[in-house]
């Protein structure tokens, strides 16, 4: 996880040929969803998807 100059982080990860960047609003942010979805892993899921991935664009 890499913290930005404007206080969000960012983590990358390549998942089958192709980079995701994941941004997060802070590490409380980060920990929250992390414990609020622990062992609901498609709710998790959904969550990054809609709120979290910006890198690539959904589509």
């Amino acid at each position: 996880m890499k913290r930005n100059t404007d206080k969000t982080y960012t983590v990358s990860k390549e998942i089958e040929g192709t980079t995701y960047l994941a941004q997060f609003n802070g590490v409380r942010e980060a920990t929250r969803a992390y414990t609020h979805y622990k062992g609901k892993e498609i709710e998790f899921e959904e969550y990054l998807l809609a709120n979290v991935i910006v890198d690539p664009p959904p589509g």
